[in-house]
């Protein structure tokens, strides 16, 4: 077990929640065997296992917050609030992305039927002349 704890990281991808459930479940095991964790060992454990889009979060809670106190569940609550905070702003951004895509898109299908009206004005212009012109009719006021 305690090779467990000290592979333990989080992905990625995967939410505070989740990587909490994983904490939880190896160091209740490990202290089911009888063995002693200190809250501080898991708290550091848990803010080194983080993965990089954490970074900032981990430095503010190292400097601000006194880690031989902080519980780890304090430690989850804070770190879910930012986990919000952070997935507010990456939909925001997403969101913000596919609306851009839809107005370019919605953009360039306008220019097309204006070039197309545009073609077709031309079509038929080059059209009524040639009819003219093989009526006999050189002029080109008619």
């Amino acid at each position: 077990m305690l090779g467990k704890y000290s592979k333990l990281s989080s992905k990625e991808n995967e939410s505070i929640q989740v990587f909490f459930t994983k904490v939880s479940g190896i160091v209740n095991q490990i202290r089911s065997y009888g063995d002693t964790i200190p809250d501080k060992k898991i708290v550091e454990k848990t803010l080194r296992s983080l993965p990089p889009k954490f970074d900032h979060v981990v430095a503010a809670i190292e400097e601000s917050k006194d880690l031989i106190a902080l519980s780890l569940h304090e430690l989850i609550g804070s770190l879910e609030a930012h986990e919000k905070r952070i997935n507010r702003y990456a939909y925001q951004s997403l969101e913000q992305a596919f609306q851009s895509k839809l107005d370019s898109k919605e953009k360039e299908d306008k220019q097309k039927g204006e070039s197309q009206k545009s073609q077709n004005r031309k079509s038929k212009g080059e059209s009524h002349w040639q009819k003219n012109y093989n009526k006999g009719n050189y002029n080109n006021n008619n």
